[in-house]
């Protein structure tokens, strides 16, 4: 990204906000985890994807946030941005 004559450079960061076991909503990606067993539960999540604009080694600002949502309600087996 070129800003005012300079170029800064631009991060892309995919992160889970929260998880819990059980339901959160319709739209929240889910794993089950211990499949098959007596010790089986699901885990649902809140996971967003940002792009970041780093000024300085210690000052980087979120300009973009995109919740990653659960469309098709089906278990999320890859990580991070594998889902998309």
């Amino acid at each position: 990204m070129r800003i005012r004559g300079k170029y800064r450079q631009v991060i892309i960061d995919g992160t889970q906000l929260y998880s819990t076991r059980g339901e959160l909503d319709g739209n929240s990606l889910y794993r089950i985890h211990q499949k098959g067993t007596k010790d089986e539960y699901q885990e649902s999540y809140y996971y967003v994807l940002e792009a970041k604009l780093v000024l300085h080694p210690k000052i980087i600002v979120s300009f973009q946030t995109e919740f990653v949502e659960n469309e098709d309600r089906k278990e999320m087996e890859n990580q991070d941005c594998e889902t998309m």
